[in-house]
């Protein structure tokens, strides 16, 4: 009996490849972590190809799905860097938009209408949406005429030249 080393490495090879390949082109991304082991594992038995950029983009997407719920800075900085290689990979438009409103009304929510408006308008760089159109023009507008924060029982001051 000859054991025939090159005939299993090539078919561990295309077994492991065909099946990544089924993983990293299905809609969702929970067979995105298999792929990678699987991608991962079969350059043990040789040029995995196309299959190591596919390896690249699904970690960044893993990564960026990580930070999502945890940090809108991160998630954005980490979808970002998905979207400039790969702008219609599974739902990364949609889940960079998405930060970057929940972002922007994170800040106008919490009095720093300015800086949302920067959000607002790179969330629809990405995908143009009415609503966000809404909340970038009410943005914009408490960014030009803020309203002066007032403390419990503290005298409002009027600006200079002005009757109080």
């Amino acid at each position: 009996v000859t054991f025939q080393t090159d005939t299993v490495r090539s078919l561990m090879l295309q077994a492991l490849t065909s099946k990544a390949r089924l993983l990293y082109r299905s809609d969702d991304s929970a067979g995105l972590a298999e792929a990678n082991f699987l991608t991962d594992r079969a350059k043990e038995f040789g040029d995995i190809g196309d299959l190591a950029y596919e390896s690249y983009i699904a970690a960044l997407y893993l990564d960026a799905l990580n930070a999502i719920g945890v940090d809108y800075g991160t998630a954005i900085q980490r979808l970002t860097a998905v979207y400039s290689q790969a702008p219609t990979y599974k739902k990364t438009a949609q889940l960079l938009f998405q930060q970057y409103v929940g972002y922007g009304d994170a800040l106008a929510g919490s009095g720093n209408a300015c800086l949302a408006v920067q959000e607002y308008q790179a969330a629809l760089a990405i995908i143009n949406d009415d609503a966000t159109n809404t909340k970038l023009t009410a943005a914009t507008a408490a960014c030009t005429n803020p309203t002066p924060l007032q403390t419990p029982g503290q005298a409002t001051i009027a600006p200079v030249g002005v009757g109080g």
